[in-house]
């Protein structure tokens, strides 16, 4: 391992050409830049980049579906399709990861924690009037168009660059928030119903995915309610570690390319 590490800085430098071209698809985040090795922080456990590459699932690689990487540098083409299963409240969302969700859901009601699934799949339509209403909202409020958009960015993603077209993403509220008016903002994770999600979320395969600290690599500002499957043994690694995806994917793709 000492011997490829030193292969590091080089190969890390040829996967950054390789991620962001998609990039030209899309007006990117203004928040967002790519994953590089050298920013690569494990808020958690402190490991290096060497102890964090020997440390990684034996088996993970970074094809697999679950890790599917939507962002302003990552878009899609056209919506994803899939088997839908559906909330209580008719919230879409991957059939696929249905057991895993309402193990988690159920769980969370045992111990007397309730959930408002806010918003679950979501369209490249859907996105676009998202945004748009977002953006009018602004505009009404005396915001320039540019400003609009830039206070937009933070929080929704580009039409064709949402992860909620995976279908494997909920936006979840526990409702002793809901029930005193609380709606999508960084003051819920204060709750008992956000820390609950924060600490017992990846034993159901969930991440937060998109924590405090990370808005350089995510490109969005900290989302306590906005929950991504990703599997198990991916999910434990990064809570573990305190990475996000677009970390933990380029150190998938790091080991892929030393092999």
């Amino acid at each position: 391992m000492t011997k490829r590490l030193s292969k590091l800085g080089i190969l890390g430098f040829l996967i950054m050409l390789i991620l962001p071209l998609q990039s030209l698809k899309v007006q990117a985040n203004a928040y967002i830049q790519p994953t590089t090795l050298d920013l690569i922080v494990a808020t958690k456990s402190g490991a290096s980049l060497q102890e964090l590459l020997e440390d990684l699932p034996e088996n993970a690689t970074s094809s697999d579906p679950n890790l599917m990487l939507i962002n302003a540098l990552h878009p899609i083409e056209s919506d994803l399709w899939m088997d839908f299963a559906y909330t209580d409240k008719g919230e879409m969302f991957d059939s696929a990861i249905s057991g895993y969700y309402y193990q988690m859901i159920n769980d969370a009601a045992a111990q007397g924690i309730y959930y408002d699934v806010v918003s679950a799949y979501r369209t490249i339509e859907e996105q676009t009037y998202n945004r748009t209403v977002r953006i009018n909202a602004y505009l009404a409020e005396g915001y320039s168009q540019a400003d609009a958009i830039n206070l937009t960015d933070r929080y929704y993603a580009p039409a064709n660059a949402s992860e909620h077209n995976t279908g494997l993403v909920f936006d979840l509220l526990g409702y002793d928030w809901v029930n005193i008016g609380g709606g999508l903002s960084a003051d819920y994770a204060y709750q008992y119903s956000a820390v609950w999600l924060a600490e017992n979320a990846y034993q159901y395969g969930f991440i937060l995915r998109y924590p405090e600290g990370k808005t350089h690599l995510t490109g969005y500002y900290f989302e306590p309610w906005h929950y991504r499957y990703v599997g198990y043994e991916h999910a434990e690694y990064m809570f573990r570690h305190g990475l996000v995806l677009e970390e933990y994917l380029l150190l998938l793709q790091t080991r892929e390319a030393l092999n």
